[in-house]
């Protein structure tokens, strides 16, 4: 889709993403739009894990991903929009910049989970990456009702 925008929309099947996709359908949306939904898993020290725990946490990822993306499918498919659902590895706020960057993205959605100053300075946000780290506009969603309504409204 030539002509329209790219908004990427970060999602990980949490509230937070949740609430920053239905803030793209009810107040961002317009037609043409391509929805470039992106989900970086979890990720885990492998240092001092053995082949199976390895293995074990590998399936768990990819099981969890799947999961992920069934549901936002499943939410999107009575809602006329071009979506494309993209898993990427790595570290997510690192990963969501790269993707848009890649995509020549309009804009970046993030969901926020509401830390306080001192949580986000020591265990850093992903919202606060994303938004340090590129140039372009990044909408940061924060504490609306949740996505469920969505389906509900149409």
């Amino acid at each position: 889709m030539a002509a329209g925008r790219v908004v990427v929309v970060a999602v990980d099947g949490s509230v937070h993403s949740d609430n920053a996709l239905k803030y793209y359908i009810d107040r961002v949306q317009i037609p043409g739009d391509k929805l470039l939904l992106v989900n970086v898993p979890e990720e885990y020290n492998f240092t001092d894990a053995s082949p199976g725990v390895i293995h074990e946490l590998l399936e768990k990822i990819k099981e969890k991903a799947s999961e992920v993306e069934k549901t936002y499918t499943d939410r999107l498919k009575d809602i006329s929009v071009d979506f494309q659902f993209r898993l990427v590895y790595g570290h997510p706020g690192e990963q969501i910049v790269k993707v848009a960057e890649e995509e020549k993205a309009s804009l970046v959605m993030v969901g926020s989970r509401g830390h306080g100053w001192l949580r986000r300075t020591i265990l850093g946000s992903v919202s606060n990456y994303v938004i340090h780290h590129t140039s372009i506009p990044v909408l940061l969603c924060k504490n609306m009702e949740p996505l469920e309504s969505l389906n509900q409204e149409n």
